[in-house]
């Protein structure tokens, strides 16, 4: 026979090896003949090599690009330039989206932010994920009627007979 204290010390001591053969399997390690060892199979996920641990949750994109995630693919958002890579150190991916600066004849603080076309000139500038990463431009506007001139922002000057004058305004 054998007392109360006895059982539950033998108790204690199952317990405390089934915890330790779950987490050697776990592990992926194999408990054999009371001994566990490491799985040598190479198709195991596991590995004594610098580990990912993100491997089973993906790397979210960076800002400014968008996608699932650096696995699958990051795009730069519209209006910027630059390209997403993974790579198997922290922070799992290389490379950067850069905002593109306002094309010429127009101000503003970038493509992603805005621009606005310079006095004198008129046109749109939408955002875009195709390089240039920008649609539109901003074109001089021609002098008006009954004046000299190419363009507002090369001078127009009113004709003889007419009074005034032409004068660059941002729109």
């Amino acid at each position: 026979c054998s007392s109360d204290l006895e059982e539950e010390d033998e108790l204690e001591e199952d317990e405390g090896r089934d915890v330790k053969r779950i987490l050697s399997i776990m592990l992926g390690e194999r408990p054999d003949d009371g001994r566990a060892r490491h799985s040598h199979n190479p198709h195991s996920h596991h590995s004594h090599h610098s580990h990912n641990p993100h491997a089973h949750s993906p790397v979210p994109c960076p800002a400014s690009s968008t996608g699932s995630g650096v696995d699958t693919g990051c795009v730069c958002d519209a209006g910027y330039s630059g390209k997403i890579e993974e790579t198997k150190s922290s922070p799992f991916y290389a490379g950067t989206c850069q905002g593109v600066a306002c094309p010429i004849y127009s101000d503003g603080d970038g493509v992603p932010g805005g621009c606005a076309c310079n006095a004198g000139y008129s046109g749109t500038i939408s955002k875009s994920t195709a390089p240039p990463y920008y649609t539109g431009e901003c074109a001089a506007v021609p002098c008006p009627l009954h004046s000299d001139g190419t363009s507002i922002p090369s001078g127009c000057s009113c004709r003889a007979g007419y009074e005034g004058k032409v004068d660059a305004i941002a729109t």
